[in-house]
């Protein structure tokens, strides 16, 4: 996540280096991914596995699925520039609450 971060808020300050910032952000969404798939199956086995993912997925798919729509309103009314500051503080706020999930453990 703190990749995803990082990658963002690079490509949001027009970093001369946009093929790295793009390189964080792809690890980090990569990382995202199989960490996505692998953990419910070791912490609750593969009986479990199925419906877990499935109820872990759907908040995700909600939010991909009105983002287009909500992103057109932010370009609309904004700046491109509101739009990165947008997603760099969303992805800060993601890191913000896995680091706080970290903490109930």
């Amino acid at each position: 996540m703190v990749l995803v971060v990082i990658g963002i808020a690079a490509l949001a300050v027009c970093s001369p280096v946009v093929g790295l910032a793009l390189v964080l952000y792809g690890a980090g969404n990569g990382i995202y991914s199989i960490a996505r798939g692998t953990v419910p199956l070791a912490l609750f086995g593969p009986e479990r596995y199925a419906p877990l993912v499935g109820r872990l997925a759907r908040p995700g798919l909600v939010a991909q699925a009105l983002a287009p729509s909500l992103e057109a309103v932010v370009l609309t009314h904004a700046s491109a520039d509101a739009t990165f500051a947008l997603l760099t503080t969303l992805a800060l706020l993601n890191v913000a609450l896995a680091l706080s999930l970290w903490r109930v453990r």
